[in-house]
């Protein structure tokens, strides 16, 4: 059974510095304060889902980017 948006959301929304679930197309254009996760689907919005990813982001230092593949971010997300 695949993991949804919402599976996942509700998993995590208890942990402050989560910021929400999205899809690679729909990241949002401003950055949220630090520190912040947030979960990343590869596919875009319009597409069933592919692979989930994440980013944290902490308040110094270079930001944390998780794929249980072990591929490099995107360069949307880079």
């Amino acid at each position: 059974m695949a993991l949804t948006t919402l599976d996942i959301q509700n998993q995590l929304v208890k942990y402050k510095n989560f910021k929400g679930v999205y899809a690679i197309d729909k990241l949002p254009l401003t950055l949220f304060p630090k520190p912040f996760g947030i979960v990343i689907n590869l596919d875009p919005s319009w597409k069933s889902g592919s692979h989930w990813t994440a980013v944290f982001i902490p308040i110094y230092g270079s930001g944390i980017y998780f794929d249980s593949y072990g591929q490099q971010p995107p360069e949307m997300i880079k």
